[in-house]
């Protein structure tokens, strides 16, 4: 009776073990951004969770877009990259599916992370793309400035009219 509960207990823990699969978790520091940014990263099979660290240098307006890019072959396919299941976490929203852009306005400049989850399937594990596109907002002393140097040339191009007449 014992061999079979002990038989039992093996043969559930390598049928539990082999149905989790592998989880997958990096990190990846990407320093300043600015300008449009993009990579694409691969993964191996099973669930995987990735973080990015990046900092925005001053207050600016950020669009991403995450998307797997998946290769399949043939019929039936065989698939050499998949990933399903893909999700993006940011700036407190998260948004799901394949090509999916976002956009955040404003955002303060500092430290964020952005966080990119799914399961990967293929035979060769999966990847996907990050595009990111961070233009600078300008600061109200800009717009100030610009609109007192359009004033003052409307004053000069009025005073030039007046002098000719």
């Amino acid at each position: 009776m014992v061999k079979h509960i002990k038989l039992l207990i093996v043969i559930f823990s390598l049928v539990f073990g082999f149905s989790v699969g592998t989880v997958n978790a990096n990190t990846y520091n990407l320093g300043t951004i600015s300008g449009v940014n993009g990579s694409a990263f691969p993964v191996s099979n099973g669930s995987f969770t990735d973080y990015f660290d990046f900092t925005l240098a001053s207050t600016s307006d950020m669009s991403v877009s995450a998307s797997p890019l998946n290769l399949s072959v043939g019929t039936p396919p065989i698939l050499f990259f998949d990933i399903t299941g893909l999700q993006v976490t940011f700036d407190g929203s998260t948004f799901a599916g394949d090509n999916t852009t976002h956009n955040f306005s404003s955002l303060a400049a500092g430290n964020y992370q952005l966080e990119v989850s799914g399961t990967s399937n293929g035979l060769q594990g999966g990847i996907y793309g990050i595009v990111s596109n961070v233009t600078a907002v300008p600061e109200p002393e800009t717009y100030a400035m610009m609109f007192a140097g359009l004033g003052l040339m409307g004053f000069t191009v009025r005073r030039r009219k007046t002098k000719e007449t």
